[in-house]
């Protein structure tokens, strides 16, 4: 059962030691967290939890690509927040970002403390 109190997060990496950091960090603070390992996963977490407040989601998935992953849950929710991490931040990758509707494009590695900056953002308005 999600609490309703804590914002919901959905985490979809590759576990990285990076983003294991980041995992760590947003666990001491007061948020219900989600894990997805896959593209696939991250649909089906997304798809049985409509709670989901934001997804962060790197952009190195196995399985289904990110790109496509993106595409898949803003059929289903289209207002959904998405913040893309990525090793490789390009201005062709940001126009593919921005196009199927991600939030945000953060280069890794990035700081819990920016992380959590860039989340409070989505999460007050």
């Amino acid at each position: 059962m999600i609490n309703q109190q804590e914002p919901t997060l959905l985490f979809a990496f590759k576990k990285s030691s990076h983003e294991t950091v980041l995992v760590e960090a947003l666990q001491k603070k007061a948020y219900h967290l989600l894990i997805a390992g896959t593209g696939e996963e991250t649909i089906l977490v997304f798809s049985g939890n409509p709670k989901i407040d934001v997804i962060i989601i790197a952009s190195d998935l196995p399985g289904k690509n990110t790109f496509e992953t993106v595409s898949e849950i803003k059929q289903i929710n289209a207002s959904v927040p998405v913040i893309l991490l990525s090793d490789f931040v390009t201005v062709n990758a940001v126009r593919l970002a921005i196009g199927i509707g991600c939030s945000e494009i953060l280069q890794t590695p990035v700081s819990p403390g920016t992380l959590e900056e860039i989340l409070l953002k989505y999460l007050n308005t």
